[in-house]
């Protein structure tokens, strides 16, 4: 391929049109390397790789525990909470017209990873001086919660529940809806921010309606009820609106996403040894290769090719050492 072509344009588009097509994101595999060759490295990179571009949403934290693995991580007695428990509310349009009614979460999934250790020990604070209610073995809800909630199918109980709910911004790798679930939760769940409740009060975190509509359009999915509306629509001889998979969404995700991604490599270029490499669109289960070739170019900051460079930490990259993958991408 000719070096005059901008290899960095054809990475955004390559990366663009995947997500555009709703897969998780691409490999980058050296241009002679096979898929599974040992001594060639390759990288996934995934939106969420790149710092404030995963998918974000703000939910409720509304219950903690202490998990003996994740303990284990922190090195931090069982006093700690270091698991919490997050929902959405499912009765707002109920609220709307009557306030009085208590409301009603789903406490969908956990989480245990995102905040600094700093962070981490504040919300700990934060919650033991806030009057918990403390969950009961063979009690699955507490009486004395200003609230009502459900505790999907597959979680274990809290350790405690909060008295004030906190909303919390969380950031992850697209949305899955696990086994015997009625509900879409985040992939790799990750704790970007806790809100003080004079900053964001838990009632403006999204409900889980947003959060259901939110997922569907990741993952590709139209609407409840589009169907419907689109054949009596169509009834009287209107057009029905385009699905989420038609060809002008798709191009305008596309072109938007490579805007983000200009935007992501907006600092000035440095000069750097270029590399040739494959890319191949990720697919949840398995990486087809795609005739795309370019070269990698290093830059500064968080750029994509920098994530590309620092993506070893995340260990995946196979068959090297950390300071050979280092060596190999600099």
């Amino acid at each position: 391929m000719s070096s005059s072509i901008d290899s960095e344009h054809m990475l955004r588009r390559v990366f663009a049109a995947a997500i555009a097509d709703h897969q998780e994101g691409v490999v980058l595999k050296a241009n002679e390397s096979t898929y599974n060759a040992k001594n060639l490295p390759w990288i996934k990179l995934k939106k969420d790789y790149i710092p404030g571009y995963g998918d974000a949403i703000d939910l409720v934290l509304l219950g903690a525990s202490w998990e003996k693995d994740r303990a284990r991580e922190l090195r931090v007695a069982p006093t700690a909470y270091t698991t919490f428990y997050i929902g959405a509310l499912a009765n707002a349009e109920v609220l709307k017209t009557m306030p009085s009614v208590k409301p009603h979460f789903e406490i969908i999934f956990t989480v245990s990873y995102g905040l600094p250790r700093e962070r981490l020990e504040e919300l700990n604070f934060r919650i033991k001086s806030s009057d918990p209610v403390e969950c009961l073995p063979h009690s699955r809800q507490p009486p004395t919660t200003p609230y009502s909630y459900n505790i999907c199918h597959g979680l274990p109980l809290p350790t405690v529940m909060m008295s004030n709910p906190i909303c919390v911004e969380l950031y992850g790798a697209g949305f899955t809806k696990p086994p015997r679930s009625r509900y879409y939760e985040l992939r790799f769940p990750r704790i970007l921010k806790v809100f003080r409740p004079d900053e964001r009060p838990w009632n403006d975190a999204s409900t889980l309606q947003d959060l259901q509509q939110t997922a569907y359009e990741v993952v590709g999915r139209d609407r409840s009820g589009k169907a419907e509306d689109d054949w009596c629509t169509e009834l009287w001889g209107k057009t029905a609106s385009p699905g989420i998979k038609s060809a002008s969404k798709r191009k305008a995700r596309e072109e938007e996403w490579i805007e983000k991604l200009e935007d992501a490599d907006g600092k000035p270029k440095m000069k750097a040894q270029k590399l040739d490499f494959v890319a191949a669109f990720l697919y949840p289960a398995s990486a087809i290769a795609c005739p795309f070739l370019f070269s990698q170019t290093s830059r500064q900051g968080y750029s994509m090719a920098q994530v590309t460079i620092n993506a070893y930490q995340k260990t995946y990259i196979r068959g090297n050492t950390k300071e050979d993958c280092r060596t190999a991408f600099v």
